[in-house]
């Protein structure tokens, strides 16, 4: 009977043994995907990578256009062909851009050569005879410093418009991310590189975001008036929602 009590205490033994040289041998977990965690999906309508193109990757068919100039260089990560390259004077795209409302929001990376230039970095309907839409641009009033504007479609003077200042300078030549969230009037937001610009201030009077037409043309690199915007754009993201604090960092930290 002690014999048998023996040969099953080292039976026990070489199992326990055994199972844990397997758990030492295991495979370690799984690292956490970052496009999964940072690549928010949820509400995107529109999303241009320009990869070496104007396709739209969100998968609702808003491709851009491939003429009128345009190039491709380096991205942010020193990737060829991996950015849309604007030279200022001649290169955009249009673009067939969804008519969001309150909320939506942007997202993209830009990279200005001259950003004391006035330009439009984006306009999302390029209607005629007033504010339409919203735009991104290179503030008049202020020189490196971007404003977010929308229009009301009623005149092309502050009662048509509402826009956003940002109080953070641009330097030449630098990769920035932006990030807009628009609630409503006098109620957005603007991040640059992850960080809230709670310095940014208000002008203009309007209310609503109004349209020309259902299904608005929109313009990347230029406005209706010209102001063509000379450097490198990237991940350009159209959501019609507002972005999280953590989103928002989580794609400013995003690398691929």
């Amino acid at each position: 009977m002690k014999m048998k009590s023996m040969l099953c205490a080292a039976l026990c033994a070489i199992s326990l043994f055994t199972s844990c040289k397997k758990d030492k041998n295991q495979d370690p977990p799984p690292t956490p995907n970052p496009s999964a965690v940072f690549e928010p999906s949820n509400g995107k309508l529109v999303q241009y990578l320009f990869d070496g193109n104007t396709r739209d990757t969100s998968g609702n068919h808003y491709n851009g256009g491939e003429a009128n100039d345009l190039a491709y260089g380096t991205d942010r990560f020193n990737v060829a062909n991996g950015a849309l390259v604007l030279n200022g004077t001649s290169a955009h795209t249009d673009i067939v851009s969804p008519a969001v409302h309150f909320p939506f929001s942007y997202s993209l990376w830009i990279n200005a050569a001259h950003p004391e230039y006035v330009s439009t970095i984006f306009q999302s309907d390029h209607s005629y005879g007033a504010y339409y839409g919203s735009w991104l641009q290179l503030s008049p009033g202020v020189q490196n410093k971007l404003a977010f504007n929308f229009g009301n479609g009623t005149s092309t003077s502050g009662s048509g418009r509402n826009s956003l200042l940002s109080s953070v300078a641009l330097a030449a030549n630098q990769w920035y991310h932006v990030v807009i969230n628009v609630r409503g009037a006098d109620d957005m937001d603007m991040y640059i590189n992850g960080v809230k610009d709670n310095a940014a201030t208000y002008d203009g009077d309007a209310t609503t975001i109004v349209y020309g037409v259902d299904s608005p043309t929109g313009l990347i690199g230029n406005a209706f008036g010209g102001q063509y915007f000379a450097g490198k754009m990237d991940d350009f993201r159209v959501y019609n929602r507002v972005l999280t604090p953590t989103e928002i960092s989580g794609l400013y930290n995003y690398h691929p």
